[in-house]
């Protein structure tokens, strides 16, 4: 999408450019105050969900949503008000919950509610958002509001452990966005009726909804396939396409040291004008270019499963000849963001462009400025860094780095690279940026969420040791992502692991046998009826290793069809589910799965 002030646009995909310009806020809203005066409490929980969960819950695709157009409808709009002051309280609750968030946020709480009061306030204002949903006359304008109370509603369901009720305001949602998509497809290409008559815009909308959709259907449904008719067209997937690096600088960098200076009596202004390249519309656009690339490359890869079985099995010719030139559009913008980070990194860490220290040696090299502005592009620089590294390990051929495959200590440092990297940018987020109160002096740069690279860590990672760090980041710094949380994630990945090392158990002993000529006996590690079925998520504490962890197994391989094709989670309560674990090796074959009970 072409921004105000952009250069002309230039596809990495090769195809067309996009006429379409930034959908602009609106300000058009029913004149009436719908902001209470008498009702602190609805007011700290409106302030709560401003300094906190606002920031906590966008990325760089919807901030403009939670940041801007939610709290500006909360002034017109009763319904939008009560959902989004329940929404507030909810993530209250939640955020309180965790002993690593409790002293970040409880400035903003002034004296704590009770639990049942908590339930009770909330259930309230739930209540009343939508008696004002139901009770508004009809007008063009009540899609927008239902769609946009449908997400509030679904991150409230989720929050509090009502999955299945989430399921349906989710589904709502998404029915009513075709809806206004079908509308807003009627009317003129040059123009938008739901970016000049709503508050909220379209873009908005949709990149939240899309984005929920396939996380609710990646849990509920799969391991799934995608074809092409059901790639989503919403920037969080198509943004890559317009991406182009910034012009080289008209003067020399500064040195890394003096444009991350630790004196305190630096000027944030000063160090500004210093940075050419290095500017917050600059890495919000990389950053944005960098979240979808990497989601329509995981995209395609379950489009193109088929082939991928083909080359894991050594069948077929010229598969991954077949495969290395449908990921060529990704390579070009790949490339274009590699020419950006280096143009970030000559100004903020003193150049370092090679491959390997893209990941190995970023982590470290750059000090912690005592400046929130600074600290923030520090934050978004190092973000982007890491979906960098994360994608060179999605493609099929990286010219950069073609021995690393091949070396398994050197994938393991990289790996290792990949989770400090991570666990320095969770640090860099207390107090700035994603998940933190914002602060009056400056606007934080949105950046994407470290989920997913961590996970592409704990999922695929080796040795073991790197794969325990990650979930033990997911549990030191919990966040909501989605219809989940990040300690569902670690639970859920650790019963991935406990089914590896069963597998791999299964296969010593069925080797013994074979080579002690005795085709009897029990297959080891396989789960009965009792406790052994039972995911392993709830033992042990944050952080920590968890039981039936060994620290010495880094020595374990598993096989690459040995590893997690996909999962189905049913959930059954708050934090209780059976998932069904799919290795590659089960899927070709067939075979339904593994299916366990995992609590968290």
């Amino acid at each position: 999408m072409q921004r105000r002030g952009e250069r002309p646009q230039v596809r990495s995909d090769g195809g067309p450019t996009s006429n379409s310009a930034l959908v602009l806020l609106s300000t058009g809203c029913t004149p009436k105050l719908a902001l209470p005066r008498n009702n602190p409490d609805e007011v700290r929980s409106f302030r709560f969900f401003l300094e906190i969960t606002a920031p906590s819950l966008s990325g760089v695709f919807d901030s403009e949503f939670w940041n801007s157009e939610l709290p500006r409808t909360c002034h017109a709009d009763s319904a939008i008000w009560h959902a989004v002051v329940c929404l507030g309280a909810v993530y209250e609750s939640y955020a309180l919950s965790s002993p690593s968030s409790s002293s970040a946020f409880s400035y903003t709480t002034g004296i704590p509610r009770k639990g049942q009061e908590k339930y009770e306030f909330s259930l309230r204002q739930f209540n009343l958002a939508i008696k004002y949903l139901l009770n508004a006359a009809p007008s063009g304008e009540d899609k927008w509001r239902t769609v946009s109370a449908s997400i509030l509603f679904t991150e409230i369901c989720s929050i509090q452990g009502l999955h299945r009720e989430a399921r349906v305001h989710l589904d709502a949602g998404r029915n009513l966005l075709c809806e206004l998509e079908e509308d807003d497809a009627k009317l003129p290409s040059h123009s938008s009726l739901y970016a000049k008559t709503t508050p909220v815009s379209l873009c908005s909308i949709r990149a939240i909804v899309t984005d929920l959709d396939l996380r609710a259907r990646a849990l509920t449904n799969g391991p799934i396939r995608y074809t092409h008719v059901y790639m989503p067209g919403s920037d969080q997937y198509t943004a890559w396409r317009y991406y182009q690096p910034p012009p080289p600088p008209s003067r020399p960098p500064p040195l890394a040291a003096e444009a991350l200076s630790n004196d305190p009596l630096s000027s944030a202004s000063s160090l500004g004008r210093r940075f050419q390249c290095v500017t917050s519309g600059n890495l919000l656009e990389a950053n944005r270019a960098a979240e979808s690339l990497f989601n329509a490359i995981l995209l395609a890869q379950a489009e193109s499963v088929d082939d991928i079985v083909a080359l894991a099995r050594n069948e077929g010719a010229g598969k991954l000849e077949k495969l290395v030139a449908r990921q060529e559009p990704y390579m070009r913008c790949f490339a274009n963001l590699t020419a950006a980070l280096r143009a970030f990194g000559r100004e903020i860490e003193g150049g370092r462009s090679s491959a390997a220290d893209h990941c190995c040696s970023s982590s470290t090299s750059t000090s912690t400025p005592p400046d929130p502005w600074l600290r923030n592009l520090t934050k978004a620089y190092l973000t982007l860094k890491l979906y960098h590294s994360v994608m060179r390990l999605l493609f099929f051929h990286d010219a950069e780095m073609p021995e690393l495959r091949q070396d398994a200590a050197k994938m393991g440092a990289y790996y290792r690279g990949l989770v400090d990297m991570a666990e320095r940018i969770l640090q860099l987020g207390v107090g700035v940026g994603r998940g933190a109160a914002p602060s009056s002096s400056f606007n934080p740069v949105p950046v994407p969420s470290t989920t997913q690279p961590l996970a592409i860590v704990a999922l695929s990672g080796i040795p073991q040791s790197n794969r325990r760090r990650a979930i033990a980041l997911f549990r030191r710094y919990p966040r909501r992502e989605g219809l989940w949380d990040t300690t569902f994630a670690a639970a859920l990945t650790e019963l991935i692991m406990a089914r590896e090392k069963e597998i791999l158990a299964e296969r010593r002993e069925g080797a013994a046998r074979n080579a002690a000529g005795d085709g009897s006996g029990v297959v080891a590690g396989k789960g009965g009826d009792g406790e052994e079925e039972k995911g392993r998520g709830e033992e042990g504490g944050p952080g920590e290793n968890k039981g039936g962890h060994d620290d010495d197994d880094d020595d374990e391989i598993v096989e690459a069809l040995d590893r997690q094709y996909g999962t189905r989670v049913s959930f059954e309560g708050e934090r209780r589910a059976h998932v069904t674990l799919y290795t590659w090796r089960g899927w070709i074959a067939g075979q339904p799965g593994e299916t366990r009970l995992l609590e968290w």
